[in-house]
C-alpha cells in the first residue's frame, strides 16, 4: 500500500504565494523546452517572420522612392490584412502542431509513470492540475502564434513611412489575439484530451493527427456531395473538419470576406464546432483524470 505524504496538512510555515497549478504549468515548459523536436519547431515559427520583415523592408524602401520606378513598384508589395491572413495560417498549422508534440505526453505520461499518487497526495485538486498542464501548453502554443504576429505588426509600423498607418492598424494586435487564443486553446485542450485517453506518448500525438487529417477528408466530402443540393448547407458540413475550422473562423475575426468559390466555409458553424470540441475535450479530461483518495 502506499504511503502518502500528509505532513502539508500540519505545516505552520511560510506557505508559497504561489498558485497551486503554478508547479504543473513549470514542470510542462521545462519539460518542453527539453524537447528537441519543440526547438525545431520554434525555428521553423521565426522564418516566416524573418520573411515578412524583409518584405515590409523592401516594400517601404521602393516607397521611399530611393529606387528608380520605386513608388510603383511598392504597389506589387502591398502589405495589408490579407497578407497578414496568409502568414497567420503557417502560424496556426505550426501552433497545432506543436501542440500534437508537447501535449501527446502531457497527462498520459503522468499515467503511465502513476504520477497522480504523488502529485494528488498533495494540495492540489484535479482542476488545478489540467489548469497548469492546459496553461503550460496554451503559453507554449501561443508563443509560435500570437508572438510572431505581433513582432511582423510592430515592424510593419516601424518601417512606414504613413503617418496614419499605426492608427490604421490599431485593431490588428485585438484581432490577432483572439485568432491565437482560439487557435492555441482549442489545440491544447483537444491534444490534452486525446493524452488522457491514450497514455503513450507517439500514439496519442498519432491519434491526434489522424483526428486532424481525417475529421479533414470527412468534411471535403461530404462538402462535395452535399453541395450538388445546397451550397449553404455544404459551408457548415465543411466546418466540421478540425483545420476546416479553424481556416472558417478566421475571416470573420480578421474582418475579411470568405473565401469565395466552393471551399467557402460557415463561419459561425466554425465556432461552434470549435466551442463544441473544447467543451468535449474538459468533460474527457475530467471524466479520465481522477484524482487517487488519500486516506488518513
Amino acid at each position: 500500500m502506499p504511503i502518502y505524504d500528509l505532513t502539508y496538512r500540519g505545516h505552520r510555515g511560510v506557505r508559497s504565494k504561489l498558485p497551486a497549478f503554478f508547479p504543473v504549468l513549470e514542470n510542462t515548459v521545462r519539460l518542453a523546452t527539453r524537447n528537441k523536436l519543440l526547438r525545431s519547431i520554434y525555428s521553423s515559427a521565426a522564418i516566416p517572420v524573418l520573411v515578412a520583415i524583409v518584405l515590409l523592408f523592401i516594400r517601404y524602401q521602393f516607397e521611399s522612392g530611393r529606387f528608380p520606378g520605386g513608388r510603383g513598384a511598392a504597389r506589387e508589395f502591398l502589405f495589408g490584412m490579407s497578407q497578414y491572413d496568409s502568414f497567420l495560417r503557417v502560424q496556426g498549422g505550426l501552433a497545432v502542431l506543436l501542440a500534437g508534440v508537447i501535449g501527446s505526453s502531457a497527462i498520459g505520461g503522468d499515467r503511465r509513470g502513476n504520477a497522480f499518487e504523488a502529485i494528488f497526495a498533495r494540495p492540489i485538486t484535479r482542476a488545478q492540475y489540467l489548469l497548469g498542464r492546459f496553461l503550460g501548453l496554451f503559453a507554449l502554443a501561443m508563443g509560435a502564434t500570437l508572438v510572431p504576429m505581433f513582432l511582423i505588426w510592430l515592424f510593419d509600423n516601424i518601417f512606414s513611412l504613413d503617418p496614419d498607418r499605426l492608427r490604421a492598424t490599431l485593431h490588428y494586435p485585438a484581432r490577432f489575439s483572439l485568432w491565437a487564443t482560439i487557435v492555441s486553446g482549442s489545440a491544447s485542450l483537444l491534444v490534452l484530451a486525446v493524452s488522457s485517453l491514450v497514455a503513450r506518448g507517439a500514439l496519442a500525438m498519432a491519434t491526434f493527427g489522424g483526428f486532424y487529417f481525417l475529421s479533414s477528408a470527412f468534411a471535403g466530402v461530404m462538402g462535395e456531395v452535399v453541395s450538388r443540393g445546397s451550397e449553404s448547407s455544404a459551408r457548415v458540413v465543411r466546418a466540421f473538419g478540425y483545420g476546416e475550422a479553424l481556416q472558417g473562423i478566421q475571416p470573420a475575426i480578421l474582418g475579411l470576406p470568405a473565401a469565395a468559390g466552393g471551399n467557402e466555409i460557415s463561419s459561425t458553424a466554425s465556432f461552434v464546432i470549435l466551442a463544441a470540441l473544447a467543451f468535449g475535450s474538459v468533460a474527457i479530461l475530467f471524466r479520465r483524470v481522477k484524482p487517487i483518495d488519500v486516506v488518513s
